[in-house]
């Protein structure tokens, strides 16, 4: 006969482990919560426009940091109900809380459309301007999820664009004017980032022989092609940013001194061609985000860049 006593741990370790399975931190994963730092684009453009900086700008771009990231969440969702099926048989992604099921996906549902209801609603609030971007940036990822995705090289296209939207947001926020070599840039230094996240996947499933459908239109012999097409988004981001130190920076003095911004095209040479090595290698892990945060290399060079761009403002 089973003692009360022991009965009543049994039942506690039961609510506990249910916990585990549904609680905050499964949620927290499944929102990718992580993934909010490429959200940090939006305070790109007032990092590059010190004259416009104020507190208020400043509270600005926050706010819309936080609207747009209740909104990216919101979609990651929906991307995951629509890959639930291809996830479930994949060798890291089958881990996700709705792979796992550990959410169902009637709350995950729920979940995504009241954020990205609820993200939309206060961008209303925040700025016009920057509710029409987020409207579009929301738009083209659900067209993304639900299609564009499964598209060869469109789909690095499209990833593109949703980062130079974030960037866009940030020039809404603070009132600023398009610098037409930002745009750019962002557009091409992102797309070689994505295509970096292609080329891995690429790799690894060449590797393990597997041809289960994972929503993506790439096959192996396109591996060649990936990576030149690639690594030409890379150095071609970085010859816009070369162009506009050498053409206008330095010699309109956008800032006190602009040849500091020098050390941040040099290190974001380095960043980016160690990722291409272990891409190609497919040593780089499913999520090039989460690698990032923990990378001891990488968070060196993402201080030495925020310092470099700080010490452009000085004399």
């Amino acid at each position: 006969m089973k003692s009360p006593v022991r009965t009543a741990d049994i039942a506690t370790d039961q609510r506990l482990s249910s916990n585990l399975r549904t609680g905050p931190i499964v949620w927290l994963v499944e929102l990718r919560v992580h993934h909010w730092v490429k959200n940090t684009l939006v305070f790109l453009p007032l990092a590059l426009t010190p004259q416009l900086l104020s507190s208020q700008t400043v509270m600005q771009c926050l706010l819309g940091f936080l609207a747009l990231s209740l909104v990216c969440s919101g979609t990651y969702v929906l991307n995951d109900l629509l890959d639930r099926e291809a996830d479930q048989h994949h060798k890291s992604k089958s881990q996700r809380p709705l792979a796992s099921g550990r959410i169902t996906t009637s709350a995950a549902a729920l979940g995504a459309v009241g954020l990205c209801i609820f993200g939309l609603a206060w961008a209303v609030t925040i700025n016009g301007v920057f509710a029409a971007f987020l409207a579009g940036y929301m738009l083209l990822s659900l067209i993304y999820s639900y299609y564009l995705k499964t598209l060869v090289l469109l789909d690095l296209v499209t990833l593109a664009s949703m980062y130079t939207l974030r960037m866009a947001m940030g020039v809404a926020l603070i009132g600023g004017a398009f610098k037409p070599w930002l745009p750019v840039f962002v557009f091409l230094f992102f797309g070689g980032l994505s295509a970096v996240k292609r080329t891995t996947e690429l790799v690894k499933r060449t590797r393990r022989d597997d041809h289960s459908d994972n929503r993506r239109g790439y096959q192996e012999e396109d591996l060649p092609l990936l990576i030149a097409l690639g690594i030409s988004f890379s150095v071609g981001a970085l010859i816009v940013l070369g162009m506009f130190l050498s053409v206008v920076a330095v010699p309109e003095l956008v800032y006190r001194s602009p040849q500091r911004l020098w050390f941040a095209l040099s290190l974001l040479l380095v960043w980016t061609l160690r990722f291409w090595v272990l891409s190609v290698r497919g040593t780089l892990p499913d999520d090039p985000v989460l690698y990032s945060l923990k990378d001891q290399f990488s968070l060196i060079v993402g201080i030495l860049l925020c310092l470099s761009i700080l010490a452009t403002h000085l004399p």
